[in-house]
């Protein structure tokens, strides 16, 4: 679904397979409700994650995971550090999701995370070494 960044722009294809250009603040129409992408890099330089304010849900992608075979505990946490382009990066990138209001997380890896965005994030920076 996704395509990479270019210059702080998204690329997300449709159903159709045409590419629409998508940037921070931009709503995507493609599904049903509201999708607004919510750039995250650090796993990749240009990861964005998807937030559906109407529906309570964050899509946060591979910014946040809450198990992977290579990782030692479960719960919110950052991907190993071998999985990220650029590691600081991706632990500033939290940040930006903090402030979503959402009821469930979903990670790029693992189960979902019932809970807000702020408590996922304060666990995975909380879990980060």
């Amino acid at each position: 679904m996704m395509g990479q960044a270019a210059d702080g722009v998204w690329l997300v294809t449709g159903t159709d397979n045409n590419w629409v250009l998508v940037a921070e603040g931009d709503e995507v129409t493609l599904v049903p409700g509201r999708l607004v992408p919510v750039p995250t890099p650090g796993h990749t330089s240009g990861h964005c994650a998807f937030h559906l304010p109407e529906r309570g849900v964050l899509i946060a992608g591979d910014a946040l995971m809450t198990a992977h075979p290579a990782a030692r505990t479960t719960g919110p946490q950052l991907l190993p550090r071998m999985f990220n382009h650029d590691e600081a990066a991706a632990l500033a990138s939290l940040q930006a999701l903090a402030g979503l209001s959402a009821d469930v997380v979903l990670a790029g890896h693992g189960p979902a995370y019932p809970g807000s965005p702020a408590s996922a994030v304060e666990r995975a920076t909380a879990a980060h070494h």
